[in-house]
């Protein structure tokens, strides 16, 4: 149902989010793992300028790459 109705929004061309006036402030998020992205999302849609740094090659963190064997 969720993936209908946001399929149906995009072919529609809606805007979920709306972007706030720049800030003029960068801030730089480390990790590309749900939180960070999450944060970076947020951010944006404040205003900021967002830069992610992430040290693997994809974003995701525990959904891309599971959980740390030192975790465990």
């Amino acid at each position: 149902l969720q993936r209908y109705a946001t399929d149906v929004a995009m072919a529609e061309n809606k805007q979920f989010y709306a972007r706030a006036a720049p800030t003029g402030k960068t801030i730089a998020v480390v990790g590309a793992g749900p939180a960070g992205l999450a944060a970076a999302h947020r951010l944006a849609r404040h205003g900021h300028d967002v830069t992610i740094l992430e040290a693997r090659r994809k974003a995701g963190g525990l959904n891309e790459y599971g959980i740390a064997a030192y975790k465990s």
